[in-house]
């Protein structure tokens, strides 16, 4: 996972290698944004003997899970996903110094 700061964004970016945008699950809860799937093992490539086949396997398989909290500027209507060639990316637009409200401090 990257997060790159820009003029007027942050950009999150995860790559996802063989993932389709529908195995991929984005939320938000609680000010926390979470990303989850699962990396499916392909089960076909099994030899007679039952070894898998493989020399070396780097590739991992299996669900996995990652989260990053939000600053609490944040309006999660705004984020826009989109994937691309394995490539997850989240944009998340900062507001702009007059979207900002001003906060009342009341006095006791």
């Amino acid at each position: 996972m990257n997060i790159q700061q820009t003029g007027n964004t942050y950009t999150i970016t995860v790559e996802l290698p063989g993932l389709q945008k529908e195995q991929v699950d984005i939320s938000v809860a609680e000010g926390v944004l979470t990303i989850s799937g699962e990396f499916a093992m392909n089960l076909n490539t099994s030899t007679p003997s039952g070894h898998d086949g493989f020399v070396l396997r780097e590739r991992r398989f299996g669900p996995f899970k990652r989260s990053v909290r939000l600053p609490t500027w944040v309006n999660v209507d705004t984020i826009k996903a989109t994937m691309a060639h394995g490539v997850l990316s989240l944009v998340i637009e900062k507001p702009q110094e007059g979207d900002k409200p001003a906060k009342k401090i009341s006095v006791f």
